[in-house]
């Protein structure tokens, strides 16, 4: 059973392309308010604009963080109801293996866009790298069996 199944019994139907409109509309919210905001308080007090920039990008930045983690759990949840279903860490590594092999994008081979891929992945992914999904399958199905 695919590790998707969890998204498809819960109906999730968001996608990369509507994820990535949903940061790109939040961002571009943040910088009409954080710059109206500053604007503001460059007119009222201009010692608070940089304070006031400040804060907003880190509330931003912060609820960003957030998004992302709340994501990951996501994922985290469908691998173990998908491992619960199955109990075949060696199916789930080989979904693993053909994701990253046929679906994701390969890293590009220059030093910038490289680093840039690997940000990306670390900070915006929703998924974990496949070898600590795994860990985590597998620990879950230890803790099951020693209950």
């Amino acid at each position: 059973m695919p590790t998707s199944s969890p998204h498809v019994i819960r109906r999730d139907r968001i996608s990369a392309a509507a994820r990535y409109a949903w940061l790109l509309g939040y961002l571009m919210l943040v910088l009409a308010s954080g710059g109206s905001l500053t604007v503001t308080a460059l007119a009222a007090a201009p010692q608070l604009a940089g304070p006031a920039m400040l804060a907003t990008m880190t509330a931003a930045v912060a609820f960003l963080g957030l998004r992302v983690a709340f994501d990951r759990r996501e994922e985290i949840a469908a691998d173990l109801f998908a491992v619960d279903l199955t109990r075949d860490l060696d199916a789930a590594a080989e979904l693993m293996r053909f994701y990253e092999d046929n679906v994701a994008r390969p890293l590009p081979d220059g030093g910038l866009g490289r680093a840039w891929a690997r940000l990306e992945r670390r900070w915006f992914a929703t998924h974990h790298e496949p070898q600590a999904r795994l860990a985590a399958m597998r620990r879950h199905l230890v803790d099951q069996a020693a209950d």
